[in-house]
């Protein structure tokens, strides 16, 4: 306990009552020397591969310490003393419960196990101890035990108190072992150590579920797969790593790799982990210097097939390899003289059935060829076969991969496929599509069932494609396709190369109108025209949107034309594939013109009159 003072100095300080204050306040001093082990990292629960052991310790005391962290790993041995799922009902045969109205059978699993549950309800509403417990447990001869069950709270508003508690004396009196406020929780496992405390080593000992207070509190507390036993340790990794850590600090520590001992052909396995940190001198409080944890490790051994090589779907008589590739699939065991069958039926009938031994070792992830026998087709027929390759790995714990079967037919097939073309697209005049052009290519195999294998085709000079979708062309001009079809037999019928070809001209043609003036209201119309692709078909003239004419190929486009007044020329220019385009140009008759016309007319009057009165009679001498 301390005492704090504080008091301000001020000469001549008139108001001498507010100088002064104190405050007791509490210090609490850790033990002088503390390590604790706060957390186990690693190993943790999944496939049985090397892992990095990992635990945190924390120096809890006031000094700097030397310590030593000792990781201890083994296959986890049983000791049951109760497991129960409720199937039986709620209470099961030799349990009990003090609120039978409140504690029954559910048909759900909230608490993450498998219905039913046992379930404690709000209605009736009461208030007390409302104990679901086990008979009597003879605990004699141990001196701690595990206890661990699934639970989930479906809370109300929390006003309640959640206990396992334990009584050695008929269950007149019972003291607490785990104590949880309410509230919302799980679904989860809850795992308890029970020890001399709470009475383990009676013969009379039980244990009960209880729910302290008031009912109405709570809505329902799901509880499923109990299990009380004892988990002990066949030790087969133990290591110790020493290091200095300073007061208050955490450290996390790495040991050397684990790797799981072969365990041949076990599904999965639990793991008992220990972890405990000690100094060179006396803990204060060992209380926290050991943590455990249990986890599982899935040991596999799994080898399937998985593709079958040979033979290829073929179409003629004569000897033939059969082949396939297996795979370890499993993710612990390399594996070793691996039997795999293969069993080929000509026509529903078994003709050939062959067993080989992989040597190995193959390891996890890693895949072999394997090669059988060859088999002869002895005769000049038709036979609908089917190969069927199997490994088989004795206590293979996933068998359903171990299979493949491959189907065809041997026989005569000389024929290729038969590959056509549609062309799609708007047509336009004189064969040319104005828009995109879509070839579509269907290959057919008919005239045996070997099938067809694959269509080629290339777009003019451009490389060979594997057809997979209709083929879409795009640019104007002229396109060729050439296509053509193999089959399934080996040597592949080769089908001979066919071909479409088409025109494409998507791009308007180009088009300018011009005037000229010729003489008095005498006028010319003039276009200039051009079509890269198809190239120019015809042009049209209009004045104030009537024709004056048309002119084809290749021109000239002019028109001429007399009249006066304000107009509108329009030239639509056609190409051979029907696009077309069309350009305006407006001119007038102004009376500047009018004035410039009649200037040019007495212009030329005078001209005349000059060149002919010399030989009038009046100007002769």
């Amino acid at each position: 306990n301390y005492n704090a003072e504080a008091t301000a100095l001020l000469v001549g300080d008139q108001n001498i009552n507010n100088d002064y204050k104190e405050k007791a306040f509490n210090l609490h001093f850790g033990f002088f020397h503390d390590v604790a082990v706060v957390d186990i990292i690693s190993p943790v629960n999944g496939l049985a591969e090397t892992q990095t052991p990992e635990v945190v310790i924390e120096n809890h005391g006031q000094n700097a310490e030397s310590v030593n962290v000792q990781m201890t790993i083994g296959k986890a041995i049983y000791t049951t003393l109760i497991e129960e799922d409720f199937a039986g009902g709620v209470p099961p045969a030799g349990w009990g419960t003090n609120y039978p109205e409140n504690w029954y059978s559910s048909s759900t699993n909230y608490a993450g196990g498998t219905a039913p549950e046992a379930e404690f309800s709000w209605t009736p509403s009461s208030v007390g101890e409302h104990l679901l417990y086990t008979g009597n447990i003879d605990t004699t001869g141990f001196t701690a035990l595990g206890l661990k069950f699934k639970e989930y709270v479906n809370d109300y508003n929390g006003d309640y108190t959640l206990k396992v508690v334990t009584s050695t004396d008929g269950g007149a009196t019972w003291s607490d072992a785990y104590v949880r406020a309410g509230g919302p929780y799980g679904p989860a496992t809850t795992d308890v150590t029970l020890t001399a405390a709470n009475g383990v080593g009676s013969a009379t000992f039980q244990i009960a579920w209880d729910y302290s207070g008031d009912s109405f509190n709570i809505n329902y507390w799901y509880i499923d797969d109990i299990w009380l036993g004892t988990i002990e340790l066949n030790e087969e990794y133990n290591e110790t790593i020493s290091n200095m850590m300073t007061a208050g600090s955490n450290l996390d520590i790495l040991f050397p790799e684990w790797t799981p001992a072969d365990i041949p052909f076990a599904t999965s396995i639990d793991y008992f982990i220990d972890a405990s940190v000690s100094m060179n001198i006396s803990d204060g409080n060992p209380a926290d210097n050991q943590i455990t944890a249990l986890i599982t490790l899935s040991y596999e051994h799994d080898v399937g097939v998985f593709e079958i090589t040979q033979p290829r779907m073929t179409c003629y008589l004569g000897r033939y390899p059969i082949e396939g590739i297996i795979q370890n699939y499993g993710v612990t065991y390399p594996e070793s003289n691996i039997p795999v069958n293969a069993q080929f039926e000509f026509n529903g009938v078994v003709i050939y059935n062959e067993t080989v031994i992989a040597p190995g070792p193959l390891p996890p992830g890693a895949q072999t060829t394997v090669v059988f026998p060859n088999i002869t087709v002895p005769e000049e027929h038709y036979y609908d076969w089917k190969l069927t390759m199997q490994t088989q790995l004795a206590n293979d714990d996933h068998p359903n991969n171990n299979k493949k079967t491959k189907t065809g037919s041997f026989g005569w097939d000389i024929y290729p496929p038969v590959t056509t073309a549609i062309v799609t697209g708007t047509m336009g005049l004189n064969d040319w599509y104005i828009s995109n052009v879509q070839v579509t290519l269907t290959a057919t195999d008919g005239k045996w069932p070997s099938g067809v294998n694959n269509t080629f085709y290339k777009i003019d000079d451009g490389p060979r494609e594997i057809y997979t979708i209709p083929i879409i062309i795009c640019n104007d001009g002229e396109h060729i396709v050439y296509f053509y079809s193999d089959d399934n037999c080996f040597p592949p019928n080769v089908e001979e190369g066919k071909n479409v070809s088409f025109e494409i001209d998507q791009t308007t043609p180009s088009i300018t109108m011009s005037v000229e003036k010729n003489g008095f209201r005498q006028w010319k119309f003039l276009a200039t025209v051009s079509d890269e692709t198809s190239g120019v078909s015809f042009v049209e003239c209009y004045i104030d949107f009537t024709i004056m004419g048309t002119i084809a190929a290749p021109g000239p486009y002019e028109w001429n034309w007399t009249g006066k007044g304000n107009h509108t020329v329009t030239g639509i220019a056609y190409d051979i594939a029907g696009n077309s385009a069309e350009n305006d140009v407006v001119f007038s008759y102004s009376l500047s013109e009018i004035f410039s016309q009649r200037s040019w007319f007495f212009s030329l009057l005078a001209k005349i009159i000059q060149r002919i009165l010399p030989f009038l009679p009046m100007f002769q001498s």
